[in-house]
């Protein structure tokens, strides 16, 4: 049985209406943020329509706000944008889907502001503002389709400010229900905006970071994307939803990437044109093509009644990329207890593959965790230190039934750090050693392999004058 003194609903609704809404006035107090949701929550018992109203004064406070906010705010305010959005996707669509899309196009058309006077390298509000994006696509169902045209200007204003991929994929989502009349609308709305100037911005340049166990690895900034960029990209979304591959294809300035020449691909295949598909790939495709286009390639061929060949392609490509989507589709294809053996040969060619870092991941994640284990053993000195998310991901993996191969990764991790003198990472390369040691104690056998006690020792041999790190390893 739970504790009545944790806070859960059925716990504070015990307390009475009347103790807490005393309880909210007193941590209300001094709280603007709290009195604000207060104010809204009270405006929806009243009428949604004033609630409406007082959502669409807040936005517009906030879009025109000027202040700087850094990360000691940050968590209030993406707390008030979660609240609003929330407010707007319940309580607003609920009693007018028209009126809750208008919000959250003046919602989103704000971003751009709010994105470039904070400090989010976690990225946290433009995660928020994308899944009110995803909102505004779902809750515009529920408009009819006479009623899309008012809209129209607000959604490419909206559009227009998507300097940070906030409303990347919005025009592909809103396509069923603006409608081939509506999506040519919004083209030309588009490009007659594209021959007005654009405001120039004034504000810096927005500031990320990025993450690992609570530790910033790197901080960068994420610039502005310029008018023209947002509406090429918005004419790519627009010709996927008219389902116009040849307009996607003409907008293309890539067609020799193999990420682009994969989507372009995979929309011929889509529709159909067949043919177009394998001419297009052979057309421009490089000698090692990508998992992903062989994938494509493959399924064409099955297509045109040529699954033979289509096997071939899938096996091919998967020996030239050791990518585990194409060996998993080439065995699902093949008759019972055949795949079986088709399995142990292909695993037994990567284990055998030069590409180490390849190899190990697919053993890892396969999982053939006997086969990486063995790989890592026979083979340390072709897995690089590239992919350390990888390697943790692996010595996880290994190290419950194969210890030495997880001390033997470890070591590379801290080898990595001594001989680059990353100073910034020797906290986490003592915490490496220390891991590696404790491993080791379950360690009956080290074969060819160091012990633990001559590793430390040839360590502290070749890297002695690294002070700091000796000090945080004792």
């Amino acid at each position: 049985m739970a504790s009545k003194f944790v806070l859960n609903h059925e716990n504070l609704n015990a307390l009475g209406s009347a103790r807490l809404a005393d309880l909210l006035l007193e941590v209300s107090t001094g709280d603007a943020a709290t009195k604000r949701r207060l104010r809204l929550e009270l405006a929806a018992v009243e009428s949604p329509r004033r609630l409406a109203s007082d959502i669409r004064k807040r936005l517009v406070a906030l879009r025109d706000a000027k202040t700087i906010i850094g990360w000691r705010g940050l968590k209030g305010l993406v707390a008030e944008l979660s609240g609003l959005q929330g407010l707007i996707a319940t309580s607003v669509a609920q009693f007018d889907a028209g009126e809750a899309v208008e919000l959250l196009l003046l919602f989103l058309g704000m971003a751009d502001g709010i994105l470039e006077r904070i400090s989010d390298t976690g990225n946290v509000a433009l995660t928020l503002f994308q899944q009110a994006s995803n909102e505004l696509a779902s809750i515009a169902e529920r408009v009819s389709l006479g009623d899309r045209e008012p809209f129209l200007k607000d959604l490419v204003e909206t559009i227009l400010s998507n300097s940070y991929g906030q409303t990347d994929g919005l025009i592909t989502r809103l396509g069923p229900w603006l409608g081939t009349q509506g999506l040519h609308d919004l083209q030309r709305a588009l490009l007659s905006s594209a021959a007005k100037p654009a405001k120039p911005s004034s504000a810096p340049a927005r500031r990320t970071g990025r993450w690992r166990r609570g530790q910033r690895l790197e901080r960068d900034v994420a610039l502005r994307r310029p008018r023209a960029d947002i509406i090429h990209r918005a004419r790519i979304e627009i010709a996927d939803a008219l389902g116009d591959v040849d307009a996607y294809i003409a907008l293309q300035s890539r067609h020799s990437d193999a990420e682009t020449l994969a989507e372009i691909a995979s929309r011929l295949l889509k529709a159909g044109r067949l043919e177009d598909v394998l001419a297009t790939i052979n057309k421009y495709h490089a000698k090692r093509p990508s998992a992903r286009l062989t994938s494509i390639k493959a399924d064409t061929l099955d297509a045109l009644g040529q699954p033979a060949e289509a096997q071939s392609c899938r096996l091919e490509g998967y020996h030239n990329t050791l990518d585990a989507n194409l060996l998993r589709q080439y065995l699902k294809r093949l008759p019972d207890f055949d795949d079986i053996e088709a399995e142990d040969a292909a695993l037994d060619f990567a284990a055998h593959s030069a590409d180490g870092d390849r190899a190990l991941e697919l053993l890892i994640k396969w999982p053939s965790l006997d086969r990486a284990a063995s790989f890592v053993l026979s083979r340390a000195s072709s897995i690089t230190l590239n992919d350390e998310d990888l390697l943790l991901l692996a010595i996880g993996k290994l190290a419950p039934r194969y210890p030495l191969a997880a001390v033997v990764l470890l070591r590379k991790l801290v080898n990595g750090v001594l001989m680059n003198h990353r100073t910034q990472d020797y906290g986490r390369a003592a915490e490496y050693l220390s891991e590696s040691e404790h491993l080791s104690q379950r360690i009956e056998d080290f074969g060819g392999i160091e012990t633990h006690k001559a590793y430390l020792a040839r360590l502290h041999a070749n890297f002695r004058h690294r002070n700091e790190f000796w000090q945080l390893a004792a």
